[in-house]
């Protein structure tokens, strides 16, 4: 009897230690690889450590950046924190990353830039277009507002996929009807 106690005893140790412990997995987030939460509309304080140009969006392989670190954007009597801009500008890759073009007006899509608008470095580059809201993302639906995010969405191989902020803009106060005009950064 204490022969079998014995060799249950060590049978039970021995199990106990072959079966491997689950490591924790911890990964610190540089100032690189800071993750915005994904979810309902948040207001997101990224602290002063971190540079809000490399903020990375919550899709998989999709990088956001470009956005002025601590700016807002004015665009009519609405104003657009870095982290509204940010949800935009991610909700827009999102789009792009699953080929897809929602509303009336069929969002993201190209945009021409016929008033000839400062696009911040992007001038010479293929812009799109996506509707901005403060508080809130473009879902689809018929109204997408007077605001557009204006970037450039990149697919390479060697570096995956990205959207590059490049300004907003509002049909509000355009010299033409359905013209754009530049949104203030403040």
């Amino acid at each position: 009897m204490k022969v079998l106690s014995l060799l249950s005893v060590f049978l039970l140790g021995a199990a106990a230690v072959a079966v491997p412990q689950p490591q924790e997995s911890t990964t610190e987030l540089t100032e690189e690889e800071y993750v915005l939460p994904s979810g309902p509309s948040k207001t997101y304080d990224v602290g002063k450590w971190m540079d809000a140009s490399k903020v990375k969006s919550t899709t998989p392989s999709l990088t956001a950046y470009g956005v002025p670190q601590g700016k807002r954007f004015k665009c009519g009597n609405r104003i657009y924190s870095d982290g509204e801009m940010y949800r935009a500008l991610s909700r827009a890759g999102q789009q792009e990353v699953a080929y897809k073009q929602i509303g009336q007006n069929l969002y993201p899509h190209y945009y021409g830039n016929r008033e000839n608008l400062d696009l911040r470095g992007c001038n010479s580059k293929q812009t799109k277009e996506w509707p901005a809201f403060v508080g809130s993302t473009y879902e689809g639906g018929p109204d997408p507002g007077a605001d557009r995010v204006i970037y450039v969405y990149r697919d390479s191989r060697a570096n995956g996929k990205s959207v590059e902020f490049c300004t907003i803009i509002t049909h509000e106060g355009a010299a033409q009807r359905n013209g754009f005009t530049s949104c203030q950064l403040i």
